[in-house]
């Protein structure tokens, strides 16, 4: 049960990623259509895992009830529901938006950029770059 809660959680949390600021329910479910195939043959491989006899016996797993497989859904899709909470009600605390004045790879640059210059100027005034 362990192994197929921590693959749907990832699974539901993949699903969540696909927009930073809208909820998984303001998706299009088959917008994506290689997602849902990476989804379809993720669902497909946990089914042989926890099903098909040769690999129970490689990764040591037993089959599911029905039961089981209803409660490892409801419990791993909890990861839609805690980041529409956090996309509606903490955008600005946990959003993936880089305000003015924090540091982003695009002020990186900038700033890798700058030392790059000044080392420039540094090595040309040493006398060792050339004509000065």
């Amino acid at each position: 049960m362990t192994f197929m809660t921590f693959v749907n959680c990832d699974l539901f949390n993949a699903y969540a990623c696909r927009s930073s600021e809208r909820c998984f329910y303001e998706m299009n479910l088959f917008g994506n259509p290689t997602f849902l195939w990476a989804v379809g043959g993720s669902i497909i491989g946990q089914l042989a895992v926890i099903y098909f006899p040769p690999l129970q016996e490689v990764f040591q797993t037993e089959s599911l009830s029905f039961t089981d497989l209803l409660y490892i859904i409801l419990l791993s899709s909890t990861v839609l529901m805690l980041d529409t909470l956090r996309k509606k009600f903490f955008s600005s605390v946990f959003g993936d938006v880089v305000l003015p004045g924090t540091r982003s790879n695009k002020g990186y640059s900038a700033r890798h950029h700058k030392k790059k210059e000044d080392s420039e100027q540094d090595f040309s005034k040493s006398g060792l770059g050339g004509s000065t």
